[in-house]
């Protein structure tokens, strides 16, 4: 004995299911293009040499966040550079719309140094182990210059961390960012970070 087959919708049942379907799905483009709209894109310049002392060819590709870690699993570094033996300078620019107190933390394996606007802030010679450095530093509003150096030894690591809602620092820059604050990509040239 067969199942009784079930009745067809009826019109009106159709019609609404027609109107009903768009309206569900109407959030999930409009969150895409909030999100797309609302992504700075990556904010690191980054330029990688062959060489510790960050002098040689240089290969500059664009990254989001500083925080990169290189092991047996994935040893490759931009450009094809030795793992054991290679620089690299990553420049980003923050807008401030006011002063703002800021906990910034580096991190690394290797030797790395941090500054904003040519004054260097923290300073790391770890060797072949992972070490940080951290300090709360004092930013005008304005534009200012992010730049870190860095050469690492052993299996290299580094990233810069910071807290700009009072959180737990992470990786600059952060995924939400607080309110007046606006990261960007450096321009080339001797003024990288542009005042508005």
């Amino acid at each position: 004995m067969s199942a009784p087959a079930s009745a067809p919708p009826k019109p009106e049942a159709r019609c609404a299911l027609r109107w009903i379907t768009p309206l569900v799905l109407l959030p999930a483009p409009l969150w895409l293009l909030f999100a797309a709209l609302s992504d700075p894109g990556p904010v690191w310049r980054a330029e990688y040499h062959g060489d510790p002392e960050l002098s040689g060819a240089a290969v500059v590709v664009s990254e989001r966040r500083l925080s990169r870690y290189w092991d047996r699993q994935d040893p490759s570094v931009v450009g094809g550079f030795d793992v054991s033996s290679f620089a690299v300078r990553f420049d980003s620019c923050v807008r401030l719309r006011e002063a703002r107190q800021i906990p910034f933390q580096l991190v690394a394996t290797g030797r790395a140094s941090f500054s904003i606007d040519e004054q260097e802030q923290l300073r790391v010679d770890a060797g072949k182990e992972r070490a940080a450095r951290g300090a709360v530093l004092s930013l005008e509003p304005g534009t200012h210059h992010l730049r870190v150096e860095f050469s690492g030894r052993g299996w290299p690591s580094i990233a810069l961390n910071a807290s700009l809602d009072g959180h737990a620092p992470v990786a600059v820059p952060p995924e939400r960012s607080a309110r007046g604050v606006t990261w960007f990509q450096p321009r080339s040239g001797p003024e990288p970070c542009p005042q508005d």
